[in-house]
């Protein structure tokens, strides 16, 4: 059940990133460059961000999630990761 609540989530959030870039004057410049500062935030997470203890693994969920909604979605990983560690 727990699955299936995150991928409709996830599902919702990339309907509302769809809107938002079709509604800008460049969506496809718009959606490649959040894509891209997305993914560049996931792997800089990965590969230094054990150094803080917030290290995120390089999966599809994740993948996703940082594709999709870009930085701010690497930094709610990060924030999940932290609040769900203690």
């Amino acid at each position: 059940m727990g699955e299936i609540l995150l991928w409709i989530i996830l599902a919702a959030c990339g309907m509302a990133m769809l809107y938002y870039y079709g509604k800008s004057k460049k969506p496809f410049k718009n959606a490649a460059i959040g894509m891209a500062t997305g993914g560049a935030g996931l792997l800089a997470a990965h590969f230094f961000g054990g150094y803080i203890g917030l290290g995120l693994a390089l999966n599809f969920f994740n993948t996703a999630v940082s594709l999709i909604l870009g930085i701010p979605g690497v930094a709610l990983l990060m924030v999940s990761k932290f609040l769900l560690k203690a």
